[in-house]
């Protein structure tokens, strides 16, 4: 008889956090499993930039092998933008085995063999909520509830220690309540699995928002609410030992797979990509500022702000051509609000994920009526800055022409490199990367021409031809900067020990593996961590 396989993801898991913890002696069951298995570290590499780590592991597929290099779509018809949900098949659709899956990111159940739920509470769901079969979705609700952490998902609470403190104590709540579902799913509802896979997310909401509380050189760290948020990420990865020890006395017949895709660690990007680096091509382009910052910003370095006010609420009425304080600014702010379309901030409000996602709270997109005017202009990104050409041919009003395609990248490049860190007079850019150098005319929806990889979590920028641009507050103060993710190998053929690092995406083929399945058939990327 095959040995049943068991595959917990654990998103936004932060391996140094894990270590330190284990050596205060706050992660038993941690402890145990790093000593006594099959211990690999996962390395994702460029892919990590897509922001689509579980689209990768959904699909098996690494951004070459399906075509997607990001999460949003730029259209260059009609310069707008937009995020939706996946539109890939997934590695479980046709699997011969009774696979039973709970909040498994962009894993839609609808047609397919799969049993279980998608989009319970996972951080970047990729699909609209649903189950199979679709009656399990009012099971469960009336069984354990909604999510209890919903509008925590994407919190921003830095700038108050109440809502710091809130949040803590409902992903903690969230994680508790995920255990117990996953626990019932398989052992009472399904037990007659033969592959089972879960995911949590509530380290990803987490680290996202309470780093800072962990991270003793975050510019954050020791303002008021740095020691609420260290206790609760503490009380996240507990709430995470407690199941896995859970699961592992649950289910002692199964090859238990414990991983996580990549490391989470600083967020060096949000501020610098979604509203430096479109604020200085403005300039650049038409010299003269569309953001205008508030005092107490440029007093605190971006370290303090309203505790009742949402980062895009902060924001966005600080930006338009005429001063917020005069009576032109005033209506620039009403055309801000109506622009909105009387929809709040994802981070006010419970968070869904429809088809298409409005990204109307992110300030880059505020710019998007200057694009057809520029020569080159920033595209929603959360992660790395990435910058558009507005190519002859390709958009529909370019005004750069192919043969000068390479000289307008360079002299970019060169203004580029002249920005600086106002507050250390350092270089901000760390390197360029050109993912369409070779043919930018075949650039797809999802691809740019200049990707700009920041060298540090800038909140304001100097430049010899435009001057300070910035600071704005703090967003979010983790991101996907970890170095590794980790996989773990219980009750296998394989020693105990530290095996190395090995790519992300052998994940997948593992967990097939592991069930003697026919790898090669799935046409997934990677190989079986089995593989020597």
């Amino acid at each position: 008889m095959k040995k049943r396989v068991l595959a917990v993801g654990l998103d936004g898991f932060e391996i140094t956090v894990a270590r330190k913890m284990i050596k205060d002696g706050k992660l038993p069951y941690l402890a145990k499993c790093f000593s006594n298995s099959a211990f690999f570290h996962l390395d994702h590499g460029d892919a990590r930039s897509t922001g689509l780590a579980w689209e990768h592991f959904s699909t098996g597929q690494d951004p070459d092998s399906y075509k997607k290099w990001s999460a949003i779509d730029f259209n260059p018809d009609t310069y707008s933008v937009e995020q939706s949900n996946t539109r890939s098949r997934s590695f479980t659709v046709g699997l011969p085995v009774k696979l039973v899956t709970f909040d498994v990111p962009y894993l839609a159940l609808h047609n397919t063999e799969v049993i279980g739920m998608s989009n319970w509470g996972a951080h970047d769901p990729g699909v609209k909520r649903n189950a199979n079969p679709p009656e399990l979705l009012d099971e469960i609700n009336s069984r354990f509830g909604h999510y209890p952490a919903t509008k925590h998902i994407y919190g921003f609470v830095w700038p108050s220690t109440k809502k710091t403190e809130q949040m803590a104590t409902d992903l903690v709540a969230a994680a508790q309540k995920r255990s117990e579902i996953i626990e019932w799913l398989f052992s009472e509802r399904y037990p007659d699995w033969e592959i089972a896979i879960a995911v949590t997310s509530e380290l990803h909401s987490g680290i996202e928002a309470l780093w800072y509380g962990m991270d003793e050189n975050h510019p954050l760290h020791g303002t008021p609410s740095s020691d609420a948020a260290r206790k609760g990420l503490e009380g996240l990865y507990i709430e995470t030992d407690k199941m896995l020890a859970n699961l592992a006395a649950k289910f002692p017949d199964a090859t238990l797979v414990t991983f996580s895709m990549h490391g989470m660690g600083a967020n060096d990007a949000d501020v610098p990509s979604m509203i430096l680096l479109p604020e200085f091509l403005h300039q650049r382009a038409f010299g003269s500022p569309f953001l205008h910052p508030k005092k107490e910003w440029v007093r605190s370095d971006g370290c303090k702000m309203n505790p009742d006010t949402d980062w895009t609420q902060a924001i966005l009425p600080r930006m338009g051509r005429n001063s917020p304080d005069s009576f032109a600014g005033l209506v620039d702010r009403l055309r801000q609000q109506l622009r909105l379309n009387g929809k709040a901030s994802p981070f006010e409000r419970p968070v869904r994920f429809d088809a298409k996602q409005n990204l109307s709270w992110m300030p880059l997109v505020h710019y998007q009526r200057f694009w057809p005017q520029m020569e080159a202009f920033a595209i929603p990104a959360y992660y790395e800055g990435q910058i558009r050409i507005n190519l002859e041919g390709r958009e529909a009003q370019g005004i750069v022409a192919l043969k000068d395609y390479h000289e307008v990248l360079e002299r970019l490049k060169h203004d580029l490199a002249g920005l600086t860190d106002m507050k250390t007079g350092e270089s901000v850019v760390e390197r360029f990367e050109q993912p369409v150098i070779d043919d930018p005319m075949a650039a797809n929806s999802t691809q740019c021409d200049l990707r700009i990889i920041w060298k540090n979590a800038s909140v304001g920028f100097n430049h010899p031809d435009t001057g300070p641009i910035g600071p704005v507050p703090h967003r979010r103060p983790g991101g996907h900067t970890g170095e590794f993710g980790f996989a773990t190998l219980e009750h296998t053929s394989l020693k105990n020990g530290d095996y190395g690092t090995r790519s992300s995406f052998d994940v997948v083929p593992t967990i097939l593996d592991l069930y003697d399945l026919d790898i090669g058939s799935n046409s997934v990327s990677g190989r079986s961590l089995l593989d020597d």
